[in-house]
């Protein structure tokens, strides 16, 4: 039963983190070697694609790590 509710309240985190970020949106992520600022591609149940800034990588990533970056400008 504990960890029965342990799964609802990560299933329900994980769709809190994707409710956030829409296709298109710049996101960061944090790396190995600090944060990697990307666009998010694709949005799949538990995961987000997040392509990197310059194109040239792309990431598959938990919903709960990526982060949207609101732009003030």
């Amino acid at each position: 039963m504990v960890c029965q509710r342990i799964d609802q309240i990560r299933a329900q985190q994980e769709r809190e983190a994707i409710a956030r970020v829409r296709p298109g949106m710049k996101v960061t992520i944090e790396g190995p070697d600090g944060p990697i600022f990307g666009i998010a591609l694709k949005l799949n149940r538990k995961t987000i694609i997040v392509a990197s800034e310059d194109g040239l990588r792309q990431y598959k990533v938990a919903a709960g790590l990526v982060k949207p970056i609101n732009d003030l400008n």
